[in-house]
């Protein structure tokens, strides 16, 4: 959870209100409650739609009871989160996390050693689990001395003790458990039913829907996000100059004078997100869109490969036209097509070049009009329109293979995951995710140990497509694979305030306004933002799991935040090499960590912006262009053949590297560098003055030297 921080002045006089709710009729599996030798309904202190103080208590249940009493699981469960917490709000937490090589009571002697009396009551941390249901529901518990460590995926049967009642939250001043439960998709449900009890939970209401936005309407909306952008998100002008915001800001007030239709608008804010492109920046999809297409696809679709527009995939009836080269779309030379693409993809950091190659080759495809019709231009001189038509959209609809195999490497369904032998030589270790509970890490790094006692001597890690997940996971696997600490410098974090950020007013739904963020962040010695070295520690070798032999990583344009660190760590030790295409999130930086969820107040358009900016390494040179993504050492072109007909071909490339025996070559671009570093004392340098000043990125060229070794991968 983030950590968070909010001022409540003057102490508030609480009387806790003795409170007998209903006990109503049961759903079939009733929960136990929580606390032993109690039944549901015992000394309740709050229940959803109180307040406590001034502090609504939307999906919370409050139960009281005597310090060390018995806190068992109210029904079989898996494990999905646990740790220390520290309630601030009703809304915001702080978390801890809980070191499993040392006691339950160190743990808590060392978290409140380090935490500021003058912000947190040191009585109210306490120990939190949630529990995954098998119907997708949590159930999430805080407010107890837990019995022992608990590892995420570990499962608990109904009854089973998780230790003993201790105190939830520094509003309420008696021990009490606080139990709240979230729903498959994440948003507040009912903690009272399913324990027998009558219900005071009421879901939010439903939003009042608009078509479509006045003038005023749509102008607030945008200038809205636009202050978020300028105000919160760290490194605005790392990907945009000033003039080029004012500019887009006075276009587009300009095309929205006369207002502008649900559809359109939302469209207004992919604009947004590419002119202010970022990996960790999300816009959630409109939940209330209308289709376009209303079940309707294009016959023909096409991608850009090199400067050529060509026709890549269609139905059936079309099968002549697949490889045609296309000059013109629904009365639009191709190029402006292009250029229309490349103004709706955001999803990528600073100058990355991958993530826009990627779009432009199978997501091109212009969805213009209501039934998908198209005109199309073809370069031999033919010019035809192809009707769109009613489509399931499965594969056997089109000719030949579809694009959804290639979009599917290193997706390996509920385990996330895939380890096998590829040959009597090459171990394979498939990462989908860095979100991996700790059992199946556990599993992992067992195979990865297995690896290295049978002197496996090339181990292939495959982390394309793969989204990210916790830094927890990737530096355990990490410190398995790395035989030296890691040599990055610089490490930190950076936020341009700690708090106060006066555009979350009326639309941020996790932060106040005038909440300090950040308090624990220290002033830069320039005086420009604050820093925490927080979490930015080194990665340190496992003592007893080490693989020692050859690393290839695989990665493309899916390899995002984790999978991102992941190879940075492998090319910045000189620990193996990269192979596939350059990742999305970049390499000296992400933005990440904490997030403002920012909900427009007319369109209801909903943005996730990150608020720090998390430095990985200062490092510069031909090796590691800055702005981009961490570049492969054995670059894969992308080609119409890998999406459609060999979509394991950097998979075959690394194989074909192994078989010639290609690895690291060359000097160590790094050397100069490290020796630099090493004669600093601190060993950790900060960045210098004005390093994370409003300026434009320049992309230093990209070494020809990797690029001559493609034809190896071919």
């Amino acid at each position: 959870m983030d950590k968070g921080y909010m001022k409540t002045g003057k102490s508030i006089m609480i009387f806790i209100a003795s409170l007998v709710p209903i006990i109503g009729y049961a759903r079939e599996e009733t929960w136990l409650w929580p606390l032993e030798g109690h039944s549901a309904g015992d000394d309740v202190l709050f229940v959803p739609q109180q307040y406590i103080g001034n502090e609504l208590c939307f999906d919370e249940l409050f139960i009281g009871g005597e310090e060390g009493t018995a806190v068992l699981a109210p029904a079989d469960a898996t494990v999905s989160g646990f740790g220390l917490h520290y309630s601030n709000g009703l809304t915001y937490s702080t978390s801890f996390t809980f070191d499993e090589k040392i006691s339950v009571g160190e743990n808590f002697k060392n978290v409140r050693a380090g935490l500021d009396p003058e912000r947190y009551d040191t009585d109210y941390l306490t120990g939190s689990i949630s529990l995954r249901l098998e119907d997708g529901r949590k159930i999430h518990l805080s407010g107890l001395i837990p019995e022992r460590h608990f590892k995420t995926g570990e499962k608990v049967e109904r009854g089973q003790k998780l230790g003993t009642l201790h105190r939830s939250y520094h509003k309420i001043r008696k021990s009490s458990l606080m139990v709240s439960v979230s729903a498959r998709d994440s948003k507040s449900d009912d903690p009272m039913t399913s324990f027998g009890m009558r219900t005071t939970f009421i879901p939010p209401k439903a939003e009042v829907v608009k078509d479509a936005f006045t003038a005023e309407e749509a102008m607030e909306d945008f200038l809205k996000i636009i202050a978020v952008l300028k105000e919160a998100y760290p490194s605005l002008y790392d990907v945009v100059t000033p003039e080029q915001l004012d500019e887009f800001e006075r276009e587009t007030c300009s095309s929205l004078a006369n207002g502008i239709d649900r559809h359109a608008f939302y469209r207004v804010m992919w604009r947004v997100l590419s002119l202010v492109h970022d990996s960790h920046i999300y816009l959630y999809p409109d939940r209330h869109s209308k289709s376009k297409g209303n079940g309707h696809l294009p016959q023909i679709f096409y991608g850009w490969y090199g400067d050529s527009c060509v026709v890549n995939m269609v139905r059936r009836e079309y099968a002549g036209y697949e490889g045609k080269r296309i000059v013109g779309l629904n009365g639009m030379p191709a190029d402006s097509v292009r250029l229309k693409q490349v103004q709706l993809t955001g999803n990528y950091d600073a100058a990355v070049e991958s993530v826009k190659e990627e779009a432009l080759a199978f997501q091109c495809t212009s969805y213009d009009n209501e039934k998908c019709d198209q005109t199309i231009e073809f370069a031999d001189g033919e010019i035809r329109t192809f009707k769109g038509s009613r489509s399931s959209g499965y594969p056997s609809e089109f000719s030949g293979r579809t694009y959804l195999d290639y979009i599917s490497q290193n997706y390996h369904g509920e385990k996330n995951h895939a380890r096998k032998m590829l040959n009597d030589s090459t171990a394979y270790l498939g990462l989908g995710t860095f979100a991996l509970n700790e059992t199946v890490t556990d599993d992992i790094v067992g195979y990865i140990d297995s690896l290295a006692k049978a002197e496996v001597p090339n181990l292939i890690v495959d982390v394309r497509n793969n989204p990210g997940g916790d830094v927890k996971v990737l530096d355990r696997l990490l410190s398995c694979l790395l035989n030296e600490p890691s040599r990055n410098k610089g490490a930190m974090n950076w936020v341009p305030k700690r708090g106060g950020y006066a555009s979350f007013e009326g639309c941020c739904l996790n932060y106040t306004h005038d909440m300090d963020i950040f308090p624990e962040y220290e002033p830069m010695p320039d005086g420009n933002g604050f820093f925490s070295l927080d979490d930015c520690a080194k990665v340190e070798p496992d003592s007893t799991v080490q693989y020692h032999g050859r690393l290839y990583v695989l990665t493309n344009a899916g390899s995002v935040s984790a999978a991102t660190l992941f190879p940075a760590e492998i090319v910045r030790n000189r620990r193996g090499v990269v192979v596939g295409r350059e990742t999305a999130t970049a390499y000296h930086y992400m933005n990440a960590l904490k997030f403002a969820d920012i909900r427009l107040p007319n369109s209801g358009f909903q943005f996730r912006i990150p608020l720090v900016r998390a430095v990985y390494d200062t490092t510069r040179n031909k090796r590691i262009p800055y702005g981009r993504g961490v570049l492969p050492d054995y670059p894969v072109e992308l080609t119409r053949r890998e999406i459609f007909e060999a979509p394991e071909s950097i998979l075959t490339c690394a194989l074909n590297l192994i078989a010639s025996g290609c690895y690291l070559e060359g000097d160590d671009p790094f050397a100069e560098n490290d020796v630099a570093m090493s004669a600093q004392k601190g060993g950790r340098a900060l960045w210098g003055v004005g390093l994370f000043a409003a300026f434009v990125i320049v992309v230093a060229v990209w070494a020809g030297w990797c690029w001559g070794r493609r034809d190896r991968c071919n």
